[in-house]
């Protein structure tokens, strides 16, 4: 227990950081096919716009060797919070077919960024503290923050309807700030 404590309390940065990140991702998780469709949007193009934050996806996991190799996991987890920023203002600004393209695509920044980040992270500790800190971040990171913040967001879009988004991008800014200066081996 120890040595799992001792883990939490060396990437707490880390883990915030990430928490941060992929929990503001629960908005649009949760809300954003619903908002689109209240927008005008139909079924099927609310599927063609999920499917293209997936691809972005895919092509940035694809290409990341080669496009990151010279990125930290810090530099890493600004370019996402950065991305966040804009993808999350872009969701609360408009729903102009342009702008949610733009934010679809800035998945791959969002999402893909961070976790490309987070096994930089991981894979930079030692031992069997890889595996340990590999499962507190599927846990807490990919997990426990997106699942506390989709109730959040419930509340918050069901007050705020768009202005979730807003809220998910103001996320992003302490993300910014936390984000952990170097790993600690």
């Amino acid at each position: 227990m120890a040595a799992w404590l001792t883990l939490v309390r060396q990437s707490w940065r880390f883990l915030a950081c990430v928490c941060l990140l992929q929990g503001a991702h629960a908005a649009y998780y949760g809300f954003s096919a619903i908002y689109w469709q209240q927008a005008g949007y139909s079924a099927s193009a609310v599927g063609y716009l999920w499917s293209l934050g997936v691809v972005a996806e895919v092509v940035i996991f694809a290409l990341s060797k080669k496009v990151f190799r010279r990125f930290s996991a810090r530099d890493l987890l600004l370019l996402s919070a950065v991305c966040g920023l804009i993808r999350w203002g872009l969701m609360g600004w408009t729903t102009a077919l342009p702008g949610l393209i733009l934010a679809q695509i800035l998945h791959c920044g969002t999402f893909t960024v961070c976790h490309l980040a987070a096994m930089r992270y991981i894979a930079a500790r030692q031992g069997s503290e890889v595996i340990r800190l590999q499962a507190v971040y599927s846990a807490v990171a990919m997990g426990g923050s997106i699942a506390i913040m989709t109730v959040f967001a419930g509340f918050l879009y069901q007050h705020l309807h768009q202005g979730v988004f807003w809220v998910m991008a103001l996320l992003t800014l302490p993300a910014m700030a936390i984000r952990p200066k170097a790993v600690a081996a």
